[in-house]
């Protein structure tokens, strides 16, 4: 889905465990065409230390949360100007 949307990213938000990758190996493989892009993490485990990665920004979002601690996690990772530019809600 990526790879269809180029010019168009700005996060990847992503549960930890899914049936054919983890989000780690999906973050891995968009850090290839995309380094350095912004990743929010969803996991009902506490792996918050696991998932520090200094060379892009990165939350985690330990399950349950509200909605809106979906949208303050995004707001955390991207770039300001990507937010004044009126490309996230």
């Amino acid at each position: 889905m990526l790879r269809e949307i180029r010019g168009a990213e700005d996060v990847v938000v992503t549960d930890i465990k899914m049936p054919k990758m983890t989000g780690i190996e999906l973050v891995n493989a968009a850090e290839i065409a995309f380094p350095g892009i912004p990743v929010v993490y969803i996991s009902g485990e506490h792996l918050k230390r696991e998932l520090h990665n200094p060379q892009h920004r990165v939350a985690f979002l330990q399950k349950p949360f509200l909605p809106q601690a979906v949208l303050d996690a995004v707001r955390g990772v991207i770039p300001k100007t990507t937010i004044a530019s009126g490309c996230v809600a």
